[in-house]
């Protein structure tokens, strides 16, 4: 089912702030974006869950995905871009949307360049739309 245009512009306008708030360390914003018992979770290309230093890229809250960042991101530089999307309306309260997306991330001379889609989805809550679920499939990695 096609999605109301003012739907699209609410849920990309979200997805801006979803990088201002890693970007540009706004988490702030974040409460804006995503429910409370929103889920996340990065995978590599097959599948397989990624992590680092021991964590595992699996969030089961809002919360504990901003707060991981919020350490991790704090000594890092990064910029992401949100390319192009699709959306499928599954029911009047729920949308499934995949962005396209590249990042740039660096701390002192490390620097590393990524890429892959993001699949979500996001529910009405009220008069507005949130993230409910977001699972990032990173396609391209090279530092």
């Amino acid at each position: 089912m096609a999605v109301d245009p003012r739907i699209a512009d609410i849920i990309r306008g979200k997805k801006l702030h979803y990088c201002l708030s890693v970007d540009a360390n706004r988490w702030h914003l974040f409460e804006n974006v995503a429910l409370p018992d929103a889920t996340f979770s990065i995978v590599d290309i097959d599948g397989s869950l990624l992590g680092q230093d021991g964590v595992d890229w699996n969030w089961s809250t809002r919360d504990e995905f901003a707060s991981y960042y919020q350490k991790t991101f704090d000594q890092y530089r990064s910029i992401h871009s949100v390319g192009a999307s699709t959306f499928e309306q599954v029911s009047p309260d729920e949308v499934k949307v995949t962005f396209s997306g590249m990042w740039h991330v660096g701390v002192g001379e490390k620097h590393g360049t990524g890429g892959g889609y993001y699949y979500e989805t996001w529910v009405r809550k009220d008069d507005d739309w949130f993230m409910k679920s977001m699972k990032l499939e990173r396609t391209y990695w090279h530092m």
